[in-house]
């Protein structure tokens, strides 16, 4: 690959330092890949560092861009620029315009996360904003002209093709663990995808095919079937004790649809995040605004739209409860059975925004969560943690306030030899009186008052709660028992366009809630 092409022209940036890789020159990463493993060991670096000098001193700049371009991984099982230009594109790399040049350059960045195939919303816009700066600077080096540059349009890749082995839920489970490997930097996306790991999941096989069971037999049961189609569940299972990941349900069918929806990140929980309300207020201590102490017996004022009281001030925030229904005065205990939205967003503002959103986070809710910021409305759960995250939230009540972030993988080896992997340790999230007091009031909502009564079918003792969203946009259920919790969010989305449909009208039903389908679905 010559660095006159178009492709040359868009990744000149990366070839000198400019930014799309981070970490280590372009000439280690080269020599990384070229020269050595990807071991992330002293010694490997040391031995980098030094070939890397070398080849600095006996290659020229073009030629060390060309041996990167041609070692690099890109994603889709492509390695080199030449196998990236089929990937993406169908075509040669000789072949690329400015705009798709510009496009893999940008892909370096993060392959798994910029493919805009199967990429999140919030991915997608990365990868455009990523691609738009590589254009701007060619405009910047004189690669490309200004006219050119402001009638290029983004050229969308073709969609990935099936890997061999994906179909069914295998693709999802095998994602979940390739993304835990990487995001805790066990090992890098390109060595990993260059074979011969043998990796030991902690999914379940049992859990596993139980909860593709329960999916698919909810699913069967909506009354439109025809535009049942359009609805998707996103489900995971934590063992509390453990961390061990035993379950999840990422769609139909990888090869047909790969994007994760139990790892997705841009689903409102809805009421799903009242219990961090709860949690927050008893492990602080907080007062009412009347000065008494919070329980889950103190009284609050149920009317739908009361304004909240004590926000910070030029801060508004009158929620209504669903169906705009009055409760009047009644406790904690039963607002969260009832899921009384005044209540709780006045909950949340008596603890403290900061601290509802601190230990939504000690809880197990990355801090990153899009939409997680300490406004009133973080109350009610406008926040988009995947259900993954939430199962291993939820996890740590069951758990009795110790934490245990949520893991899938056991042993990863290749050539007979084992890595390091992280370790798993429990950490306080907030005291066993407060996660066990929240245990209590969740058990009222799986109660035959509770809007999860549909889970009292279960036979057992459970505690859980609902979560419906404005305007119907996700349906959420989250609960356990002292040996599993699991989260099942559903959605529903126009398959050609992805923008996201009212629940009810794909169900054929004015609205599903959190405690039909959802519900149906954890307790089968």
């Amino acid at each position: 690959m010559r660095s006159g092409s178009p492709w040359g022209c868009a990744a000149w940036r990366t070839v000198t330092g400019k930014g799309l890789q981070g970490g280590s020159t372009i000439t280690q990463q080269y020599v990384r890949n070229y020269y050595l493993d990807r071991e992330r060991t002293l010694d490997r670096k040391v031995r980098e560092a030094i070939i890397a000098i070398k080849v600095n001193q006996t290659q020229s700049k073009d030629s060390i861009m060309a041996g990167y371009l041609n070692t690099s991984h890109f994603g889709r099982n492509a390695y080199g620029i030449k196998a990236a230009a089929q990937a993406y594109y169908g075509i040669r790399a000789s072949q690329l315009n400015a705009a798709q040049s510009a496009y893999l350059a940008a892909v370096l960045k993060a392959p798994s996360s910029y493919d805009v195939s199967t990429a999140t919303p919030a991915n997608r816009a990365a990868a455009v904003a990523r691609w738009n700066y590589v254009l701007d600077g060619m405009v910047e080096l004189g690669y490309l002209d200004k006219g050119e540059r402001a009638r290029t349009a983004f050229p969308a890749p073709r969609a990935p093709r099936p890997t061999p082995g994906v179909s069914g839920q295998a693709g999802y489970l095998i994602d979940i663990a390739r993304r835990y490997l990487i995001d805790h930097q066990v090992i890098d996306e390109a060595v990993l995808g260059s074979g011969g790991w043998q990796i030991t999941t902690t999914f379940v096989k049992k859990d596993q095919d139980a909860l593709v069971a329960a999916v698919k037999k909810v699913l069967r049961q909506m009354p439109d079937t025809r535009k049942a189609k359009y609805i998707r569940v996103g489900a995971a299972s934590v063992d509390p004790s453990t961390g061990r990941i035993v379950a999840a349900y990422g769609g139909p069918d990888y090869a047909e649809r790969p994007y994760n929806d139990a790892t997705r990140h841009d689903l409102q929980v809805g009421s799903t995040f009242k219990p961090f309300d709860l949690a927050a207020a008893l492990q602080h201590s907080a007062t009412a605004q009347d000065g008494h102490a919070i329980t889950p017996r103190t009284r609050y004022d149920g009317t739908s739209r009361r304004c909240v009281q004590g926000l910070p001030r030029g801060l508004h925030y009158c929620p209504p409860n669903e169906d705009d229904r009055d409760y009047g005065r009644i406790t904690l205990r039963t607002a969260m059975m009832k899921s009384v939205n005044a209540v709780y967003a006045q909950v949340g503002a008596d603890a403290g925004l900061a601290r509802v959103r601190e230990t939504a986070i000690a809880a197990g809710l990355p801090a990153d969560t899009p939409d997680m910021g300490a406004t009133p409305a973080l109350t009610l759960g406008v926040a988009t943690p995947s259900p993954l995250d939430m199962a291993g939230a939820y996890a740590t009540f069951d758990n009795h306030g110790r934490h245990i972030a949520p893991w899938p993988v056991q042993q990863l080896t290749r050539d007979n030899k084992a890595h390091d992997l992280p370790g798993h340790d429990a950490a306080r999230a907030f005291s066993r009186s407060t996660a066990d007091q929240v245990t209590s009031v969740l058990k009222g909502v799986v109660s035959p008052e509770g809007t999860g009564y549909l889970a009292t079918a279960l036979g057992r003792p459970a505690a859980g709660k609902t979560g419906t969203t404005d305007n119907n946009l996700s349906a959420w259920f989250v609960g356990y028992t002292p040996q599993l919790t699991t989260s099942v969010a559903m959605f529903a989305e126009n398959p050609t366009s992805h923008t996201r449909i009212s629940l009810g009208s794909a169900a054929g039903i004015s609205r599903v809630n959190g405690g039909s389908y959802p519900t149906r679905i954890w307790t089968t």
